[in-house]
């Protein structure tokens, strides 16, 4: 059984309380274990992730909860 992610698959995640404050691509490349920080980067800015319904394209951005 393969751990790897399809290249077109969606990833959600939540972040906890305790991630307020931390750079969004961090959070995401832990988050998705399969996912490098560079291609997590990679992805924000090509307007692939979102939160609350509208993209992030700022890999900095700080996530809220």
């Amino acid at each position: 059984m393969s751990t790897e992610t399809p290249p077109d698959a969606t990833i959600r995640r939540h972040a906890p309380a305790e991630a307020a404050g931390q750079r969004v691509d961090q959070f995401l490349a832990e988050a998705a274990a399969t996912l490098s920080r560079a291609r997590v980067k990679t992805l924000i800015e090509a307007g692939h992730a979102t939160r609350d319904g509208e993209r992030l394209t700022q890999p900095g951005e700080r996530v809220r909860p």
